[in-house]
């Protein structure tokens, strides 16, 4: 008898997504469990599954906002199980049998368990301390798992210990073909991240002047260095095109709205070409500055105000390596 499922439904932006999808791969083949993978359009990334990567070889995805119109996205989320409470009531049940007839009633709902294992992080946390806490928290949940009965997980963190496999992650032609035509230039490139848009802590801690500060300091020691910035406010990349000229690049796409299949087609596409770099300054606590990190096998360092503003990266005190290749 086949073994039951790992059902994950990863939540929040585009690299958390793909970053608990990588983990839960790992988990999966560690539990001798089937993954499949619940990909929901929503406010966070108002995108479908198939709209950004091929379909995967070893899990399913069930895409089951697809052909939904916007205006009736909320009723079907609301409709979807997401609590075991929910799960038990007629709506959750017809859900079931017509959008995946498999996903059993009787499961564990561990994303239940999760927020309150939880530690709470002071402001000074750094993404790799978190990640280590929460990936700690997420495996006591998981251990006391009921071989016998389906695993629902739903988390935008990593849900194992045991690493992260971003095999999976291949894009659709569209985007293949413009990161592609960006491998050559970025080519002994620094990667820079900076988040300025939505990210409360990554703007607080990571201005665009300490990115500036740290681009001038390695330009003062290797004038020849150039930068791949990747970011979301367009009056960051026009502050440091005017600071520092032909020494920056980045990818004019025509489109930033993460509310859109193009803006995060084009998020995406700056994802991958961030991983073709040589190593990566990011934005702190920020998921898009580490998960492209973990796919090119890269160091991240996080460029923060205060002690470390001054410091060019690689100095001690700019945070920690995102650690590891794509399949560690």
């Amino acid at each position: 008898m086949a073994a039951p499922a790992l059902y994950l439904k990863p939540v929040s932006g585009l690299a958390n997504r793909l970053r608990t999808i990588a983990s839960a791969r790992v988990e999966a083949r560690r539990l001798g469990r089937p993954l499949q993978v619940l990909w929901e359009r929503d406010a966070a990334l108002n995108c479908d599954y198939q709209d950004l990567l091929l379909p995967p070889e070893d899990f399913r995805v069930h895409d089951y906002c697809r052909g939904v119109p916007d205006r009736l996205l909320p009723a079907v989320r609301a409709l979807w199980p997401t609590s075991r409470r929910q799960a038990g009531s007629a709506p959750h049940a017809w859900l079931r049998r017509c959008l995946a007839p498999q996903l059993p009633a009787r499961q564990q709902w561990i994303s239940e368990d999760l927020a309150a294992r939880f530690p709470p992080f002071p402001p000074s946390t750094d993404y790799p301390q978190h990640e280590a806490a929460t990936q700690r928290a997420i495996a006591e949940a998981l251990a006391p798992a009921d071989p016998a009965s389906a695993m629902f997980v739903s988390s935008c963190w990593k849900i194992g210990e045991a690493g992260a496999d971003y095999g999976f992650v291949r894009p659709v032609p569209a985007i293949a073909q413009a990161v592609a035509a960006q491998r050559a230039t970025l080519a002994g490139c620094i990667g820079v991240h900076i988040r300025q848009g939505d990210h409360a802590e990554a703007i607080a801690h990571s201005p665009v002047s300490a990115f500036l500060e740290a681009m001038q300091a390695r330009l003062a020691k290797a004038p020849g260095t150039r930068f791949f910035v990747a970011t979301d406010s367009l009056a960051a990349w026009q502050h440091l095109e005017a600071a520092l000229g032909e020494r920056v690049l980045r990818y004019a796409h025509s489109n930033a709205d993460r509310n859109s299949v193009a803006g995060i087609q084009s998020a995406l596409a700056e994802l991958l070409m961030l991983s073709l770099t040589t190593e990566i300054w990011g934005s702190h606590m920020s998921s898009f500055s580490y998960v492209p990190g973990e796919i090119g096998g890269l160091t991240v360092r996080a460029i923060r105000t205060g002690a470390t503003a001054g410091r060019p990266p690689g100095d001690a005190g700019l945070g920690s390596p995102a650690g590891g290749s794509a399949a560690s």
